[in-house]
């Protein structure tokens, strides 16, 4: 019941988000919409921002899950960008807002530890401890997530394309 009713207020924040901005959603207004009390939103969930991060972490884990089932660095590109774009609406309403830096944050953070995830199951001989590993990783992170964010605002993005224009910056070929 606990994780269907995290569910519950996830999606019918992203419903909301779809429409209107984060500056504007109250949690009186989402208890409304969910026909919940206030009581049982904190009993899962600190605030409004607390369940965007809950809504990124549960994404991001599906679609690590579902890349390393039948692992290929081109499918997990293609299912990232997928979840990002498909995200555009939400997404857009969260980052016009005053609260940006604390999506960006949260954003930041779920990336990192998928991109950690992805390549230490990609190449397990990795040290994840060592100093060059982390700043590599947090400029990849910085980087695909300032694409994947400025594409997913976008009403037509070819995802075939786009994943396949970012395998080829990783591999090191892609040309200008």
């Amino acid at each position: 019941m606990s994780a269907e009713m995290k569910q519950n207020i996830a999606a019918t924040l992203s419903r909301m988000l779809a429409t209107q901005s984060i500056d504007k959603i109250t949690v009186t207004h989402l208890v409304e919409e969910c026909n919940i009390s206030r009581q049982t939103f904190y009993y899962h969930f600190q605030d409004i921002i607390d369940v965007v991060e809950w809504i990124f972490i549960q994404t991001l884990e599906s679609v690590l899950a579902e890349s390393m089932k039948s692992y290929d660095p081109d499918t997990s590109l293609r299912k990232l960008v997928h979840a990002f774009h498909e995200a555009g609406p939400y997404l857009k309403n969260l980052l016009e807002t005053q609260r940006r830096d604390q999506v960006e944050a949260i954003l930041f953070h779920n990336l990192n530890l998928y991109l950690e995830k992805m390549v230490l199951f990609d190449c397990p001989d990795i040290d994840p401890t060592t100093k060059n590993f982390r700043l590599v990783l947090d400029y990849h992170t910085h980087a695909l997530l300032g694409i994947l964010c400025n594409r997913a605002v976008m009403k037509h993005v070819d995802e075939e394309l786009l994943a396949k224009q970012l395998r080829g910056i990783y591999r090191g070929d892609l040309k200008l």
